[in-house]
């Protein structure tokens, strides 16, 4: 399960919370949040400090968010890690 709080229509800056998995249908929840924000022409950073698993679409989605300008806030060791693995990978 994924909990994403922080995505106020009327900020010009988004920070959303996450809080779980970034899993399975979670990953296109995910996606759908975020691309209403960049529609509404909106900046965005997100949190990751209270999640404890990504998969593979997960990293992928946010590597695809990064290339878009968001920032990654207090993010755990290990997803720092991946992302670098990741983008090893697809280099």
């Amino acid at each position: 399960m994924l909990k994403i709080s922080g995505a106020n229509d009327l900020q010009e800056h988004i920070l959303l919370q996450l809080e779980g998995r970034i899993v399975g249908p979670w990953v296109d929840e995910l996606r759908s949040v975020c691309t209403r924000i960049f529609q509404r022409g909106q900046s965005l950073s997100i949190c990751f400090a209270d999640i404890d698993f990504i998969d593979g679409p997960g990293f992928a989605l946010i590597n695809e968010v990064v290339a878009q300008g968001v920032a990654l806030i207090d993010c755990p060791p290990f997803i720092v890690e991946q992302l670098k693995i990741n983008s090893e990978q697809d280099a």
